[in-house]
């Protein structure tokens, strides 16, 4: 797997523990905007409509 870090100016190459840094900063950027879209409910425990139930015939 290779992976392009775009760099502006007249830098070649970054060590290791920036690359890493730059890398790990964009995953957790993108995993929060995907786990935004799926939030849990406010209040845990609580329906948004209630639930009906059917009596015994």
């Amino acid at each position: 797997m290779c992976v392009t870090i775009p760099m502006f100016g007249m830098i070649e190459s970054l060590n290791l523990g920036t690359s890493s840094g730059i890398v790990l900063d964009e995953v957790a950027k993108q995993r929060r905007e995907y786990q935004s879209q799926y939030k849990w409910r406010d209040h845990r425990g609580e329906r948004a409509t209630p639930t009906v139930i059917m009596p015994k015939i």
